[in-house]
């Protein structure tokens, strides 16, 4: 197998580090002589494959939102539609504690420039919504579908972005299994309640 393009790697090496940065600093916080310096390259290297700071940060949050659309879109084994939208909100949680820096890049959109929030929930949100509410939810009236669903991601959200807290708190009580445990379990009460 032929080994990939240096400059490929260069650019995947970019875009990791970005991602990682925008995650803990935000747009703002980061800056491009940042992300090259972490990244090992030059700056210009970094504007070759990224014109300005804002394209990367865009491609690092298109990616994201990306992967949880792929992850809730994905079929999962389950007659009834209330069990589906379950197991599809366990998957993405377990993903986002996996892999929390797309939980985190989520999170620090709407910290880094409140007013794009309209335009991420245009572009992002409400078509992850609707295909919820389509898919798992069509016996609901779509607005209370479409608010439960939200309320349902947006809890997950801050599930995954707590939980290293959440460990620290109960540490003397559980550990992070048992405690993912009981995250899974209050996903099943919240949908089921909601879906009633």
């Amino acid at each position: 197998m032929a080994r990939p393009p240096i400059d490929t790697e260069i650019k995947k090496a970019i875009f990791s580090t970005a991602q990682q940065l925008f995650a803990r600093h935000g747009l703002h916080g980061a800056s491009i002589g940042d992300i090259a310096a972490q990244a090992q390259t030059a700056k210009s290297t970094v504007l070759h494959h990224y014109p300005t700071k804002l394209k990367l940060y865009q491609a690092v949050l298109h990616e994201s939102f990306g992967k949880i659309s792929e992850l809730l879109g994905r079929h999962v084994d389950a007659v009834n539609p209330p069990e589906r939208l379950k197991l599809k909100l366990k998957r993405l949680l377990h993903w986002m504690l996996g892999e929390p820096v797309h939980e985190r890049l989520l999170n620090q959109v709407f910290l880094d420039n409140p007013k794009a929030a309209p335009l991420a929930a245009k572009k992002y949100w409400l078509p992850l919504m609707a295909h919820l509410t389509e898919e798992e939810l069509p016996h609901l009236a779509r607005e209370k579908s479409q608010v439960m669903t939200l309320v349902l991601v947006n809890s997950l959200l801050q599930m995954a972005f707590s939980l290293e807290l959440q460990v620290l708190l109960f540490k003397e009580v559980t550990g992070s299994d048992d405690l993912i445990g009981h995250l899974d379990t209050l996903i099943d009460e919240l949908v089921t309640n909601f879906a009633a």
